[in-house]
């Protein structure tokens, strides 16, 4: 493949990257199951921040959530992390991971990646 530069990619998405998607995200929690995820280390998408995003949407689901009890989650017997979700909504943190989850713990990322497309995020 030839390379691309992704400046054709940022002019055009610039005014995007400013703009809230927590409307849609509400929107979407009524009628779909979401997953949020973030590597323990992950220093460009902090896992506080993400969950300070979570516990400010408004939805019909809302308090099922933040009464959920947060769970450790294994994988082959080794803690991957920890997870939390109620009505639609779900948080993971995977243990020693920073931004590239995919890259840091690949088994976990198949493993929760393939829990949420099979339809069972609540276990992932």
């Amino acid at each position: 493949l030839p390379f691309h530069s992704f400046k054709n990619v940022y002019r055009n998405l610039r005014n995007d990257v400013v703009q809230s998607v927590k409307p849609w995200v509400e929107e979407l929690l009524e009628f779909y199951p979401i997953v949020f995820y973030n590597g323990q280390l992950d220093l460009t998408c902090a896992y506080p921040l993400t969950i300070n995003f979570l516990r400010s949407l408004d939805w019909s689901g809302k308090e099922q959530y933040l009464n959920s009890n947060r769970t450790k989650w294994c994988v082959k017997d080794n803690l991957a992390g920890y997870y939390k979700g109620g009505h639609n909504l779900y948080d993971v943190l995977v243990q020693d991971a920073g931004h590239a989850v995919t890259n840091d713990q690949p088994l976990w990322a198949l493993t929760l990646i393939s829990s949420v497309t099979s339809g069972t995020p609540d276990n992932p």
